[in-house]
């Protein structure tokens, strides 16, 4: 078991990075919104293009399979 003081070391860390983030909110004002609009965006687009290339990659496979098939049937 964790002894009582790494608890409240993680604690107190987890209270500190709290605060951080309430003044980093309060402070952005309305951009805190944008900044987070746009990220996702971002987000999905990876997401978008990490797919594709998986995609990509299956059917590369694909047609290597079939084309080493093909070869070993002529």
């Amino acid at each position: 078991m964790r002894l009582k003081t790494e608890i409240e070391s993680e604690l107190t860390r987890a209270r500190k990075h709290l605060e951080d983030l309430e003044k980093e909110f309060s402070s952005n004002d309305d951009r805190g919104l944008d900044r987070f609009m746009f990220l996702g965006s971002i987000k999905q687009l990876l997401e978008g293009a990490n797919k594709r290339v998986l995609d990509l990659e299956e059917e590369l496979e694909q047609f290597t399979q079939s084309g080493s098939v093909q070869n070993m049937t002529s």
